[in-house]
């Protein structure tokens, strides 16, 4: 344990000072030992079955023992910060799961114009970092797309591709359906709170 926090028992001192102090509330000092003895067990335990998931996904064996054990070594620094310890097998496959995962293709980001009578994507239109959800606009010659990476509403001429406006928002879906109704101009004349430029 830290010098700082020597002479304090680990329960209801630590706790009263650090309400005294304004912190949030203390969580209980973690044993270093404990973790460790938890995470081998955890390894002993599910690293055969985690080596077995990542063959699913057509891994070799040395390239998934290096991910399982990046999975583990993120569990002893989670366990260390003294975090929730639920279902820990279930955390351990989701951060190998998630580190099997290529990066994000960003070069597909748009909405996808399709032609039904040639059955194929003609036209893409970009917008912003990953497009969640768009409308068109009453008169037919405006898309209002939300990005959830910018948390920004993007107006696109649809005619020529090109991003009109781009706003953040506090409240994307609220944003799109009040755009249904109205033009982005307006829209932040007459309610700024919803959009920060």
């Amino acid at each position: 344990m830290s010098p700082l926090f020597d002479g304090l028992d680990r329960t209801g001192e630590f706790s009263k000072v650090a309400q005294v102090a304004g912190l949030p509330e203390a969580k209980p000092y973690v044993e270093r030992d404990f973790v460790e003895k938890e995470v081998i067990g955890l390894f002993d335990r599910l690293r055969n079955p985690m080596l077995h998931y990542l063959g699913t996904f057509g891994f070799a064996y040395a390239d998934g023992e290096e991910v399982v054990q990046e999975a583990f070594f993120s569990l002893f620094q989670h366990l260390n910060r003294a975090t929730p310890r639920e279902n820990l097998p279930g955390w351990l496959f989701r951060v190998a799961h998630e580190s099997t995962l290529p990066p994000p293709d960003k070069s597909a980001n748009g909405i996808g114009v399709f032609d039904v009578a040639q059955r194929k994507v003609v036209r893409i239109i970009k917008g912003g970092s990953d497009p969640e959800n768009f409308d068109i606009s009453k008169d037919g010659t405006q898309l209002f797309i939300s990005n959830e990476d910018d948390a920004a509403v993007s107006v696109v001429d649809i005619a020529s591709g090109a991003v009109i406006k781009s706003a953040r928002s506090v409240n994307i879906p609220r944003v799109l359906r009040l755009l249904q109704t109205e033009n982005l101009s307006a829209l932040l004349r007459r309610r700024p709170a919803l959009l920060q430029s």
